[in-house]
């Protein structure tokens, strides 16, 4: 019965009248009563609007309705950050975000996205096609790391909505965690940045994201190269107490400056590790020799 109500709750269809429901009377209902969309959602960034399928499991485009554009991450940076600039390379790049963001904000730009996992590979597709960008957004399967050849890649699923063929919970992993129920291991085509930039001759790479679940410092090794060649702004997931000591030595010998994210903006730090969690979950590095293209990012209280 359960499984019949949730079927129904997510139908494309009826979940549009739910959601605009759950809007009016959100003034009145828990806070924390947010219904996740299911079917296609439009974002709005302030300088251009993009389309994006989605399913109740993903929790990125549950925040973006709700929160919008500004509120999601470091997304009012990014509208400005990407404005100006050539290449832009989405590593983890999920259900495509930050990759149709940077496509519809600035008609110039080049994106290369990968994504390995099953789930959000379909819907990054889905949605290139959604917004007619399969000219400018470039999507790859590859699991990128320091070494190419083939390599187990796992995925959950969801214990919630175990029906649900696309999972789009954004977990897939080359490193298996044992807190984590793995229902796929397959394997998957690895590669380098560099061999990849190489292949396709690609150049005036300007920004690197890179959200893997732990795997960016391999990464990083794999794409030193292009890194040293073009000094690329990088915008690297940094959780607490696991890739912050490996990422810290290598970008600071590479001459890169460290900008922590902070709900009121960037804040330059001298070191990645942290004696406790702060909540800061993405940071920016910047070479020193560009350092003032993220002086208008910096958190008000830095300012003052």
């Amino acid at each position: 019965m359960k499984e019949l109500v949730y079927r129904l709750i997510y139908w494309p269809p009826l979940n549009a009248v739910l959601l605009a429901i759950n809007k009016v009377l959100r003034p009145v209902l828990p806070g924390s009563f947010r219904l996740p969309p299911s079917g296609t959602i439009v974002v709005d960034t302030g300088r251009s609007r993009f389309r994006m399928a989605t399913n109740q499991t993903c929790y990125l485009t549950q925040l973006v309705y709700w929160n919008g554009f500004d509120g999601f991450e470091y997304s009012s940076i990014f509208r400005d950050l990407v404005n100006d600039m050539q290449c832009f390379i989405d590593i983890g790049a999920n259900t495509g975000y930050y990759s149709i963001a940077a496509a519809t904000l600035n008609s110039k730009i080049q994106v290369h996205a990968f994504e390995p996992a099953y789930g959000p590979l379909h819907y990054l597709k889905t949605n290139v096609a959604l917004n007619d960008l399969e000219d400018r957004l470039h999507v790859s399967d590859l699991a990128l790391s320091d070494q190419q050849g083939s390599i187990k890649f796992f995925e959950t699923g969801s214990r919630k909505f175990p029906w649900v063929r696309h999972v789009l919970a954004g977990d897939g992993s080359l490193l298996r965690s044992d807190d984590r129920a793995v229902v796929m291991e397959r394997d998957v085509r690895m590669d380098t940045l560099d061999h990849y930039v190489k292949k396709y001759d690609i150049r005036n790479v300007d920004l690197i994201k890179v959200d893997t679940e732990g795997t960016e410092p391999s990464i990083l090794d794999g794409a030193e190269e292009t890194i040293s060649r073009d000094m690329p702004i990088i915008i690297c997931e940094t959780l607490y107490n696991t890739t912050e000591s490996e990422l810290d030595r290598r970008l600071k010998a590479w001459g890169y400056v460290i900008y922590k994210h902070l709900p009121n903006g960037l804040e330059r730090a001298s070191a990645l590790e942290r004696a406790k969690d702060d909540g800061v979950r993405n940071c920016f590095f910047v070479h020193s020799s560009r350092e003032g293209v993220l002086a208008r990012f910096m958190s008000t209280s830095t300012k003052a």
